[in-house]
């Protein structure tokens, strides 16, 4: 069984039980504010909320399929899978909260009880909040989705050092990392996280390693992508995980071969000043 599909049935099965927390809950609200049957709305909440999981269990089927590059598979099982994980994770957490908190109002539900017409106005409310719960659940993963695809952020942190050379003063390095370069993240979405990086022209770009997800395919595209990155005073790699399982003297080779200082077990000196690593 190959590595990342033996991750996507752990994960599958540690999310399952949130997935079924996530669809009781939905489903029992909608059938509180509607007048829609209980057996049919359980059912159609189920389908909907576990359908992600149809992914680990056609790819643990048909092992073939996993590796298989397909927009069409990706459309229908993979994108479904990993926005269906943390959707059904964060809403259900929430839910929880939700929860606890009835707890700690116990006393008063007791109370409400004893009111069948006040009772049910409660439970009406509790279902509303967890309908907009997931309404707001499901717009957040869906941006979240869609910025983290399409766009590149840029973190800046400045760390304070005492008794700093005053050559270093302002010393701007640049840190990188697992761009796992294939079909899904070449061309353009690549050229854009190049872009952004250059832009803050740092003195030091340090990539710490996953040039490319799996295989040798992109190994060159990647490196020239990397060649592109300018920095004062070099640019340098490690290999990730994802580059061992590709071919790491293949990774190395190509980098180094676009100008990319490839360290493994060792260190550089660099002089400020001066362009020219040491």
């Amino acid at each position: 069984m190959p590595w990342g599909l033996s991750i996507v049935l752990t994960l599958a099965i540690a999310s399952s039980p949130f997935q079924w927390y996530a669809a009781r809950r939905v489903a029992t609200s909608i059938i509180r504010l509607t007048s829609w049957r209980p057996g049919r709305t359980r059912v159609a909440t189920s389908i909907v909320v576990f359908y992600p999981l149809s992914y680990p269990l056609v790819t643990a089927l048909s092992p073939a399929l996993y590796q298989q590059r397909s927009g069409l598979v990706d459309s229908l099982l993979t994108y479904p899978f990993w926005i269906g994980v943390v959707f059904a994770v964060q809403l259900s957490l929430l839910l929880i909260v939700v929860d606890l908190g009835r707890l700690l109002f116990y006393p008063a539900y007791r109370k409400l009880k004893k009111d069948r017409k006040r009772w049910q106005r409660w439970l009406r409310a509790q279902a509303a909040v967890t309908l907009v719960l997931t309404g707001a659940v499901a717009a957040y993963c869906g941006i979240r989705v869609y910025e983290d695809t399409l766009g590149v952020r840029v973190r800046r942190v400045a760390f304070p050092v005492s008794e700093l050379p005053s050559e270093l003063d302002g010393l701007k390095i640049a840190q990188i990392s697992d761009v796992h370069v294939d079909f899904r993240t070449k061309g353009k979405k690549l050229e854009r996280y190049v872009d952004a990086v250059n832009r803050e022209s740092p003195d030091i770009v340090i990539f710490c390693g996953d040039l490319v997800s799996s295989g040798t395919e992109y190994i060159d595209e990647a490196s020239k992508a990397l060649g592109r990155l300018r920095a004062k005073y070099g640019v340098f790699a490690c290999l990730g995980d994802h580059d061992y399982f590709s071919d790491p003297e293949t990774v190395a080779n190509r980098l180094e071969a676009n100008g990319v200082t490839v360290l493994r077990d060792e260190s550089r000196t660099i002089s400020a000043g001066n362009p020219q690593s040491c």
